[in-house]
């Protein structure tokens, strides 16, 4: 038994090293079948069947097969819990996997359901979490409110990485909420206070020395747009945006910047004249596993004929 875990195993991780993840699930699938073979081994050692689950999980993010995935995290959940430190990073893995499926799927509803379990949960975990997962939660809850338009709770998850003691951990995550939370006040029309952000967001990159163009884009675009005279100006510099951010996105194909496809969805929503939920959802469940390099072609003129008349 433990030969052929072992085997299963380390052909799942080299799979996953490789980047071959259709072949490190069929691994890890075949794992937890071994594993389901025999229940008493389960019980006895459920901390190692919870690792093995966890593999097979992170191997289904990307899988259109919701009911598979919803089982194994139902497996999970369901195996004796104990107060340990490991047990409680199974907790914050399993709501930031359960978040990045529903995402990944555009479906913010089922993803309200994740973060409504989180926030009624939290306080009585969060101080034994690791502060990665921690952070990364965090992170990934802001996107879900920003993707979902509710900027008000944006910002309140904002606050918490921004008052994260250990920035170093998710340093590019933290140097984003800055951003981020500079684009969710200018939605809530806080004219007021931006200006003074922009340059405070403006000292806080140099003084981390950061080179991300990305930042530096959107505070250019935010500073733009209060003193853009009327609709058509303010047309103009949104589709430079999008131009801006299509650009970075083929740029660097193997590199994920965080916040990159939000703020393409945020663009694009403002392009169509739509919500952010109508679009991220709508772009979502229609591209079928495509990539975000498809989603986002560098020229948008076939979408926006679509709708020339809102526009």
């Amino acid at each position: 038994f433990d030969a052929q875990l072992a085997r299963y195993n380390t052909l799942g991780t080299y799979c996953i090293l490789t980047g071959n993840i259709s072949q490190a699930y069929e691994h890890y699938r075949q794992a937890v079948q071994l594993w389901k073979s025999s229940p008493v081994l389960i019980a006895e050692r459920s901390s190692q069947y919870r690792r093995y689950l966890l593999n097979y999980l992170n191997c289904l993010l990307d899988s259109p097969n919701e009911k598979e995935f919803t089982a194994v995290i139902n497996d999970i959940k369901t195996l004796p819990a104990s107060f340990s430190e490991p047990e409680n990073t199974t907790r914050a893995t399993i709501w930031n996997i359960e978040l990045l499926y529903h995402l990944n799927h555009g479906h913010l509803r089922k993803g309200a359901l994740v973060i409504a379990e989180i926030e009624q949960n939290i306080l009585r975990y969060a101080r034994n979490f690791p502060r990665v997962a921690l952070m990364t939660l965090h992170y990934n809850c802001t996107v879900f409110y920003f993707l979902s338009g509710n900027y008000r709770k944006t910002l309140d998850y904002i606050n918490l990485l921004l008052n994260e003691r250990h920035g170093e951990l998710k340093r590019d995550l933290q140097e984003f909420a800055h951003v981020l939370g500079i684009v969710a006040h200018y939605e809530l029309c806080n004219v007021d206070i931006l200006d003074n952000m922009i340059r405070s967001t403006k000292r806080f990159l140099k003084q981390r020395e950061t080179q991300r163009v990305l930042e530096y884009i959107v505070l250019k675009t935010i500073q733009s747009l209060l003193s853009s005279a009327d609709k058509d100006s303010t047309r103009r510099i949104f589709r430079a945006l999008y131009a801006d951010l299509v650009a970075l996105l083929h740029e660097a194909p193997d590199q994920e910047l965080p916040g990159l496809p939000e703020l393409l969805f945020w663009t694009k929503s403002k392009l169509l004249q739509e919500s952010i939920h109508e679009v991220f959802t709508t772009t979502m469940q229609t591209a079928r596993g495509q990539s975000y390099h498809e989603m986002f072609p560098p020229d948008i003129t076939s979408t926006t004929q679509r709708h020339k008349k809102r526009l």
